[in-house]
């Protein structure tokens, strides 16, 4: 017996034609309200919407519930998602699970996105599931001990070691803009408040570098927000680009 398919809210983005259904990221929204109140408090739920710009990926917050990671709607795309554009990961494969992601206080959390796509194959947003696993891993600590105990006193009786996998992705949550360019101040400064007015030109394309492999300049707006955030004018972020992209490994920048 054959069901008459009808969506229960008239305003929603879902249609159904010859068997298909168009969804766009709207569609999932009850869904999602419905995830975060099964996983509850220690699972962030996190909807980007992705479109395509004149000067990089926009890529939007649009839907957000349980924000272990303290971002809000505003909050910018993060490194993962400009590896996935750049990498066209969603051409590959419809998720990614089990990876890490890092808050701003350091602290790490489990992480799982699914891709949306459109009937084009096109990327047009994506969920992200962010878990704070910490009670688990005093659990596992806990675990740990047992083993070794085990194994100190009865060695027939301890598990097999695990064979390693292939290194998985990682993933900053960044509350703002500029968390992603800091982050990587830090890392070639090496100083946890750097003095942005006495970075030396060499310094500056080792940052700008940095940022550019780690995809950065594919998102909307990242050109301005870098220069912004090192003092510097656009033209001259530029410019290092260019520097970049036509440098070897030899090319010095005294």
């Amino acid at each position: 017996m054959s069901q008459n398919l009808t969506p229960t809210n008239p305003g929603t983005a879902a249609v159904i034609k010859k068997g298909r259904i168009s969804i766009t990221p709207d569609s999932y929204r009850p869904f999602l309200k419905f995830l975060a109140h099964v996983l509850g408090p220690t699972t962030e739920i996190v909807m980007h919407a992705i479109n395509p710009a004149t000067d990089g990926y926009d890529s939007s917050i649009v839907f957000l519930a349980n924000s272990i990671s303290g971002r809000t709607m505003d909050s910018p795309a993060t490194d993962f998602i400009a590896k996935v554009l750049h990498d066209k990961l969603y051409q590959q494969q419809d998720y990614v699970v089990h990876y890490q992601s890092t808050l701003m206080n350091g602290k790490k959390v489990n992480s799982a996105s699914f891709f949306i796509k459109n009937q084009a194959g096109e990327l047009i947003g994506m969920i992200c599931i962010n878990t704070d696993v910490s009670r688990f891993q005093q659990l596992a600590t806990l675990e740990k001990l047992s083993e070794e105990l085990l194994q100190a006193f009865q060695p027939e009786l301890a598990p097999a070691a695990d064979l390693l996998e292939s290194t998985p992705p990682t993933e900053n949550l960044f509350i703002q803009p500029e968390g992603a360019i800091r982050q990587v101040v830090i890392e070639q400064t090496g100083t946890p408040n750097p003095p942005i007015a006495d970075l030396t030109r060499k310094e500056k394309i080792a940052i700008v570098r940095r940022l550019y492999e780690q995809h950065f300049f594919e998102l909307k707006d990242a050109v301005a927000k870098t220069a912004a955030y090192l003092n510097m004018s656009t033209v001259s972020i530029y410019k290092y680009l260019q520097i970049i992209k036509q440098a070897d490994k030899s090319t010095s920048y005294e």
